[in-house]
């Protein structure tokens, strides 16, 4: 499941919508008190059945049923915003076409376009990192499996022909 023992609080939870979902994570007592917060300090969450982190892991089965009413009356992004603001590590869930139009990652480039030997322009996914001495471009499609073989065996193993033939005739290479 999404459950850490080490954590107090951790899982995906439905929201308002057609498979909708939210992801939280809870690691801290400051971040409980950020959670509480944004729920709108519910009764429930007052009185020591929730009172640390151990007790609201022994009691993770109607912790999570809490947490889930609460975030299946709000959209993974009301969710999302709200849990963030009050300093708590949350995200939605996105499909395919939803993160491809995710104006964050649209700005950060996650999706850059390279040309397809076959098929053209289309897009590829970017490393999710940004290292500024060593920033990482993806310019051209990936190689067809077996593309670069020869280069390789040659130019990095250091292989002569013969050799080559004599793996391949083996089947040891293709």
């Amino acid at each position: 499941g999404n459950r850490d023992d080490s954590g107090a609080l951790q899982g995906v939870y439905r929201c308002r919508g057609k498979d909708a979902w939210v992801s939280i994570s809870v690691a801290s007592e400051e971040e409980w008190q950020g959670m509480v917060r944004a729920m709108g300090d519910p009764d429930w969450a007052q009185g020591d059945e929730f009172g640390d982190a151990f007790r609201r892991w022994k009691s993770h089965d109607r912790l999570d049923g809490l947490i889930e009413a609460w975030t299946a009356q709000r959209t993974p992004a009301e969710a999302t915003n709200l849990l963030q603001a009050h300093g708590v590590a949350a995200a939605p869930s996105l499909t395919p076409d939803q993160l491809m139009a995710d104006a964050h990652l649209q700005e950060r480039k996650a999706f850059p376009k390279v040309l397809h030997p076959e098929k053209g322009e289309q897009k590829a996914v970017a490393p999710p990192w940004r290292l500024s001495g060593t920033p990482a471009v993806i310019d051209q499609w990936t190689p067809d499996l077996g593309e670069n073989d020869l280069d390789v065996f040659h130019g990095i193993l250091g292989l002569g022909e013969a050799e080559v033939e004599r793996l391949q005739e083996a089947k040891v290479i293709w």
